[in-house]
C-alpha cells in the first residue's frame, strides 16, 4: 500500500529538524516538510488558503476558532513553541517599574489582544497579582513596524479600552516615553542603539522558574493542527503525527545530551537540560494532554476570561482523542 503524501509547515525547530531529514518517518506517510523562519507567515497562510495539510497554529488563534464553532481543523498536542513570558514585557531601560503589579494604570501597547503571549500575561497579571485589566490603558498596533491590526472575533471585557495606533509602531511611543510598555511575544527593536528596553521584571529567569515551581505551568504558545477534511478521511493520521513528532523531539534531547560534543554554541546547555528535566519529571518540553493539563486548562480561563475564545472551551475539545496519551517513550 502507498503512503498517503502530506505537506507540513512548521517553524526551523530542532526538535523537528529529524522529521525534514527523515530520520524519523511517520508511519504510513510521506511527509514533505517545508520550514520556516517566521510562524505569523505560516499562520496567515493556513488559516487564509489552507495551504499545507498539518501546520503550526497560534494556540490562541487555534482556540478561537474552537470556542467560535470555525471546525477547518483538529489539532494534536504537539507544541512546538513554548515560553514562560514574565520576561515578555518590555520598559525603557530608565522606567522606574520593575514588577508586573506596576502596571496598574499604566499605558501599555500590544500587537494583539488575541496574541498566545499576551493572553497569558494578562491571565499572569489578573490571578497572580489581582490587577483588574481595565485598569490599565492598551494601545494595538504594530511592534517594530505598521500594519498590525486585530483580527475580528474579540468579545471584548466590560471595561477594557484597546485604542488602535495607526502612525507609529509601538516600540517608538514607548521610546518617547509615551507608552510605558509592551507586552509582545517579540519585543522591541532600539532606535538605533539611542534607546535601550530591558524586561519589565527583574531577573525574570529566576522568577519564570519559581513560577512553573510553584503553579506548574509552562506556556504553550503554538499547537500543530491538521486539516479536518484530511483526518476525517484518514483518522489514523493524527496519532501516527503524535508519535513521529515525539520521536523527532527525543532526537533533539539526545544531541543536547552529548556532553562531549560543541554541537551548539551556548555553554552549559546539557546542564540547563538536566535541571529542566529533573524539574519537570523527566521530559522538558512535554507533548499529550495530560502532561499539559494544568497550563491548558489555566491557558483556556485566561481566553475565556478576556474574550478570545468566545466560551468556555474545555482541553478535551481541542485535541484528537487517539493522539492525546496514546504514545509512550
Amino acid at each position: 500500500m502507498s503512503s498517503l503524501h502530506v505537506s507540513l509547515a512548521i517553524c526551523r525547530y530542532d526538535h523537528v529538524s529529524a522529521l525534514r531529514d527523515a530520520r524519523v518517518r511517520p508511519e504510513g506517510v510521506d511527509l514533505n516538510v517545508q520550514h520556516f523562519s517566521y510562524p505569523s507567515e505560516i499562520f496567515h497562510r493556513m488559516l487564509e488558503y489552507g495551504e499545507w495539510d498539518v501546520s503550526e497554529m497560534s494556540f490562541a488563534k487555534y482556540s478561537s476558532l474552537v470556542g467560535r464553532g470555525d471546525e477547518r481543523f483538529v489539532a494534536i498536542p504537539v507544541f512546538p513553541s513554548r515560553c514562560f513570558r514574565h520576561s515578555c514585557v518590555v520598559v525603557r531601560h530608565t522606567s522606574p517599574l520593575h514588577a508586573l503589579n506596576e502596571l496598574a494604570g499604566r499605558r501599555v501597547g500590544i500587537p494583539e489582544w488575541g496574541q498566545t503571549a499576551g493572553v497569558f500575561v494578562r491571565g499572569m497579571l489578573s490571578e497572580e497579582y489581582g490587577l483588574d485589566l481595565s485598569s490599565i490603558e492598551w494601545l494595538q498596533g504594530g511592534v517594530n513596524r505598521l500594519g498590525r491590526r486585530e483580527h475580528a472575533g474579540i468579545d471584548w471585557p466590560e471595561g477594557v479600552r484597546v485604542e488602535p495606533v495607526r502612525d507609529r509602531p509601538l516600540a517608538h511611543l514607548l521610546a518617547g516615553g509615551e507608552i510605558d510598555a509592551i507586552v509582545a511575544a517579540s519585543g522591541p527593536d532600539s532606535e538605533s542603539g539611542q534607546v535601550r528596553f530591558r524586561p519589565l521584571v527583574d531577573n525574570a529567569i529566576a522568577v519564570e522558574r519559581e513560577y512553573f515551581r510553584r503553579t506548574g505551568i509552562f506556556p504553550i504558545m503554538h499547537v500543530v493542527v491538521i486539516r479536518r477534511q484530511l483526518h476525517e478521511r484518514h483518522p489514523w493520521l493524527a496519532a501516527n503525527l503524535r508519535q513521529a513528532f515525539e520521536a523527532a523531539k527525543q532526537f533533539s534531547l539526545e544531541r543536547l545530551q552529548a556532553r562531549n560534543l560543541s554541537l551548539y554554541p551556548v555553554p552549559q546547555l546539557t546542564d540547563v537540560l538536566a535541571s529542566w528535566s529533573d524539574q519537570m519529571g523527566g521530559d522538558p518540553w512535554p507533548y499529550g494532554l495530560e502532561a499539559n493539563r494544568r497550563t491548558i486548562e489555566a491557558f483556556l480561563r485566561y481566553a475565556d476570561e478576556q474574550g478570545v475564545t468566545g466560551r468556555p472551551v474545555a482541553s478535551e475539545e481541542l485535541f484528537v482523542a487517539s493522539s492525546c496519551d496514546s504514545f509512550r517513550n
